[in-house]
């Protein structure tokens, strides 16, 4: 299971003393969050797509998953992997409304963002 040996960070991400990881959720102090895909959804189940919604299909792939599409987004951050320079202005202009500057003493999730360049700057 992949959050198997990130419980430390999720215990700090989420400011619980109890979290634990099942085959299909994550318990943090009590409160059950489904895990899909790796992916925990943090939604209140009234908020669940359609793809999620109903009998068991919190453990199953929706019906519309595109596998090539997820594939080919892994691989173009595969090929465009490098924090260039150029990033950096980018980011600057991205991100010129937010003030960043107190950051630095907060964790921050760059979560299913690429290669995480923006958290890198």
């Amino acid at each position: 299971m992949y959050y198997t040996d990130k419980l430390e960070s999720l215990k700090d991400i989420f400011g619980s003393k109890e979290v634990s990881i099942e085959v299909d959720r994550l318990v943090v102090d009590g409160r059950t969050y489904p895990v899909v895909d790796d992916v925990i959804i943090l939604l209140d189940p009234r908020q669940y797509p359609e793809s999620l919604k109903g009998q068991g299909g919190l453990s199953e792939r929706p019906s519309h998953f595109a596998e090539d599409i997820q594939f080919t987004f892994g691989e173009e951050w595969k090929e465009f992997s490098e924090i260039l320079e150029e990033h950096k202005r980018d980011f600057s202009r991205y991100f010129d409304l937010v003030d960043v500057s107190g950051f630095s003493r907060f964790r921050v999730c760059d979560l299913g963002c690429g290669s995480g360049r923006w958290s890198h700057f």
